[in-house]
């Protein structure tokens, strides 16, 4: 069995490779001059330490001369927050008190970081079951595989125990599965983060916390939160299946209640392949993650539901510091603002053709790198760098220090990945993770941390004037944090390189950008007469690859969303205008009524509560207001509010002028409704506009509308200064 080590609970704490340790508390530090009290029943203890506290000061942090620290050791994980309150009231100062509790014992379990020091790399192979859980009445059926092509079906989840496994994979699972399964199988499921099994305990993992925080981290570019939105987006595809396909197993869910046994099991066979595709990618990365952080995989997991990446380098600092040098650093959040650039610009909208693409080598931790940037080490300098904050403006430099040789390590350890990313891609992935979630914990907006913001400042700034000087120099047609387009009009793509290299290299010795590729065309929306912000299309034969929030493809009728949507955005692009509305005039002519609307899906927390958790003040947004057109029309003009995160909403619609299209059980309406809080417990839906329409060729019209003037593919008609779609229809 592979090492791991998890929290699930507060009567027995951790498991270590199968067993349970109820020994290990959580703890966390109080810096002060004199020993501080026993506040509350919940501390276990209160030792003095021999280590040597830093404090933050101006602009940097210092050694806190006369001051002492104390471990203060706490009864279980949820009374930390409030006590480290109750100390900073007391005029203490507190460290690592935000470290995440199953973080906190894996990293405590190991000697030393392993990518800190030379170490054989052998590549994790997890052995994982997935399984998924659907109800049919009142029976509750289970399907897993551990292959993801044999797939089995059960209504008792001993049967799942028996199997051997290191991991239990599901997707939403310790929200929805877990809660259907716990009240029959407790005695093996004691929390949503664990199963029992003869072999001991082990963990249970839930993909679906890597689509929020770590979206961008594990390759999501768009906002997705279900299963085979998700699969899509990573190209986690089971073998026989295609978008399209994927999503008409998918839009069976609403209908669940209506299937025969046979096509639950069909449904519920797919949700599992998928699973599996999915875990095969995910649980994969974060092991390897795992394998070189020393932090086991369970307990990313379990920090990945409310922290980014930087937690985890942020912890890896801690440790190197206090095992290396007896440090610990005062926690502090984020106190001024500053500015940190545009790189993000284009230069006007429009089709570009035979563009070169040009990245700048891991720019921001190069600056650290270059700079030995450390928050310890910061210095007021007349010659150095004017960095400006709401605080003032201060001309600083860096004499390196402590948390600078683990920012090099970070570097240096990804510069090696990357020279063998095609024989181990997932391990370059991973160490990118680190090497780029590092420079922002500096300048994290919210909580505590190891915050200085002089030095995200530096970062964000001083890479903005490299950024500017070769935006000045070479005239590209779009830059993007670190990028930069040029369109080549007869010249060298190599030469470029090597004439952008020569400018950057004034800035630092080990800035560097390389060619990426040459695309055939790059498209540039207009919104308002102005280049849409960080907004792209590339093409390249018959590649196309989408950037930014605006060409979301999930904002698409399916018949486009999965029939390859890339396509018809090159055809946007490439088509004569009145050719392309042609085109879609007859598919929309031959595809069925369900497939001409936009799928909307959410759940009842989605619709009332925001991330936090707290009430929502938007109750009229669009995607909300589409959810509750179709309630309406289920005839529940009060709806109870209720933090449900397992019932799933669904809603195909077409936004209009008046209104929503809202396709329900065959019929089709034109609805418009104003959701208010009756109170904190109640919604009242009260309707603004509502008919039936019968006539199809004027939901097609409607369709067509929508598509052309408000879908993503309309930025595209637009900035080829299109004519109405009337004037188009006339012709």
């Amino acid at each position: 069995m592979i090492d791991m080590h998890f929290y699930f609970g507060k009567d027995h704490l951790v498991v270590q490779n199968g067993e349970v340790d109820s020994s290990f508390r959580p703890y966390f530090y109080v810096i002060g001059r004199d020993k501080p009290r026993r506040l509350d029943s919940s501390i276990i203890a209160i030792e003095l330490t021999d280590l040597t506290p830093y404090i933050y000061d101006e602009y940097r942090y210092v050694e806190g001369k006369g001051l002492r620290v104390w471990k203060v050791v706490c009864r279980d994980p949820s009374v930390v927050p409030n006590l480290r309150e109750l100390f900073i009231e007391k005029g203490f100062k507190v460290s690592q008190s935000y470290i995440k509790y199953a973080i906190r014992y894996s990293i405590d379990s190991v000697n030393e970081i392993p990518f800190l020091k030379r170490f054989n790399y052998v590549e994790p192979k997890p052995k994982f079951l997935v399984f998924d859980v659907e109800k049919i009445g009142d029976r509750v059926l289970i399907g897993y595989s551990v292959d993801g092509k044999e797939i089995n079906f059960t209504e008792d989840f001993r049967d799942i125990v028996l199997e051997d496994f290191d991991y239990l994979v599901g997707f939403n699972s310790w929200i929805y599965d877990y809660q259907v399964l716990k009240e029959k199988f407790s005695k093996y499921l004691p929390t949503e983060f664990t199963v029992y099994t003869c072999d001991g305990v082990k963990p249970h993992l839930d993909l679906a916390v890597f689509t929020h925080r770590w979206a961008s981290t594990i390759g999501i570019q768009h906002k997705v939160y279900t299963l085979y939105e998700v699969a899509i987006e990573l190209s986690a595809i089971p073998e026989g299946f295609d978008e399209l396909s994927l999503m008409k197993v998918k839009s069976l869910r609403s209908k669940l209640s209506q299937l025969s046994e046979s096509e639950v099991k069909y449904y519920l066979s797919t949700d599992v392949k998928v699973t599996y595709e999915l875990a095969k990618k995910i649980v994969k990365l974060i092991d390897i993650l795992s394998y070189i952080t020393g932090i086991s995989t369970p307990a990313i997991f379990q920090a990945a539901e409310t922290t980014s990446p930087g937690h985890i380098c942020e912890v890896i600092i801690h440790k190197y510091l206090e095992d290396r040098y007896g440090i610990v650093l005062e926690d502090r959040k984020r106190v001024f603002d500053y500015k940190a650039g545009d790189k993000s610009r284009a230069k006007a909208p429009g089709i570009y053709r035979n563009v070169a693409e040009y990245d700048f080598h891991m720019m921001y931790p190069t600056t650290y790198y270059q700079f030995m940037l450390d928050p310890i080490g910061v210095k007021e300098d007349q010659n150095g760098f004017p960095v400006k904050t709401s605080g003032g403006t201060k001309r600083i430099r860096f004499e390196g220090g402590p948390v600078y040789e683990v920012l090099k390590k970070f570097y240096e350890f990804r510069g090696f990945t990357k020279q063998i990313k095609k024989e181990f891609p997932e391990l370059d992935q991973a160490a990118k993770i680190m090497v780029n979630a590092a420079y922002g914990i500096f300048g994290k907006k919210e909580g505590l941390g190891i915050v200085n913001e002089w030095c995200a400042a530096f970062i964000a700034q001083y890479t903005q004037m490299v950024f500017d000087q070769a935006w000045k120099t070479f005239d590209p047609i779009y830059g993007d944090t670190d990028s930069i387009f040029l369109e080549l009009m007869g010249r060298d793509p190599k030469k470029l390189e090597d004439d952008i290299n020569a400018l950057i290299k004034k800035f630092g010795e080990h800035y560097e950008i390389k060619l990426e590729d040459i695309w055939d065309i790059v498209f540039i929306p207009e919104e308002e007469g102005k280049p849409l912000t960080k907004t792209y299309i590339k093409v390249k034969g018959d590649k196309v690859v989408l950037k930014g929030s605006a060409m979301q493809p999930r904002k698409l009728p399916r018949f486009l969303r999965y029939s390859n949507y890339h396509e018809w955005f090159k055809k946007a692009i490439e088509m004569p205008k009145s050719k392309f509305v042609e085109e879609l005039v007859r598919v929309i002519d031959e595809e069925s009524i369900e497939n001409l609307f936009i799928e909307q899906s959410k759940t009842y927390a989605d619709l009332f509560f925001t991330h936090e958790g707290k009430l929502t003040k938007r109750l009229t947004t669009r995607d909300r207001k589409v959810i509750f057109a179709k309630l309406y029309l289920e005839g529940k003009k009060v709806v109870e509010v209720k933090y449900d995160q397992v019932t799933i909403l669904d809603a195909l619609y077409i936004p209009t002028d008046d209104g929503y299209l809202i396709y329900h059980n065959g019929k089709i309406y034109l609805i418009d409704v104003n959701p208010r809080f009756r109170s904190d417990k109640e919604v009242v839906i009260e309707t603004k506009t509502f008919r039936r329409i019968e006539d199809m060729n004027e939901v097609k019209k409607y369709v067509l509308k929508y598509i052309v003037e408000k879908s993503p593919l309309s930025y595209i008609l637009k900035t080829k200064k299109m004519k109405t779609l009337v004037e188009l229809l006339s012709t």
